[in-house]
């Protein structure tokens, strides 16, 4: 029999909007250029003025979008991506802590421990596999992963 999809879940939270904010973050950097392009010039009487001035637009124009591209490559790899693939034949997940995604094959498992934030399944080669579901934050996700191991465990003791 072929491998068949039974179910998918996965949160991207703000990752999904990636893109979206690297282009925010390159126009606000082009537009700190064009100010200081057409900045006012340092004429006496006027340096409070042209102080603001400089202040608003490295504050209002620089420091968001260096914040938003460092918050990015921080938490690029942590939770962004995260799935879980139920076939009829392995489960195939991506979760917080680990780099690359993770086949099991269903055969192999022996033990599913369902908690709160995690699930613990013990192969019979006795490795053992956490998924964090920690970014899962909607109830119905949540039970919808909980429903379908808890379908795997009943396969695994029948």
């Amino acid at each position: 029999m072929a491998s068949q999809l039974l179910d998918k879940v996965e949160t991207n939270g703000l990752m999904k909007y990636k893109e979206l904010l690297y282009v925010i973050s390159v126009v606000l950097f082009f537009l700190f250029f064009v100010k200081v392009y057409l900045a006012p010039d340092f004429k006496p009487g006027h340096t409070f003025e042209v102080v603001s001035y400089w202040f608003y637009s490295a504050f209002f124009l620089l420091v968001p979008p260096i914040s938003i591209i460092l918050f990015i490559r921080k938490n690029r790899g942590n939770r962004s991506d995260q799935f879980i693939e139920w076939w009829n034949d392995k489960i195939i997940y991506k979760s917080k802590g680990v780099e690359d995604k993770t086949i099991i094959a269903a055969d192999a498992i022996q033990e599913i421990k369902i908690s709160v934030d995690q699930i613990e399944i013990r192969s019979q080669d006795q490795l053992i596999y956490l998924i964090n579901i920690e970014g899962y934050k909607d109830y119905d996700m949540r039970s919808r992963i909980k429903g379908n191991f808890e379908k795997y465990r009943k396969g695994i003791n029948d």
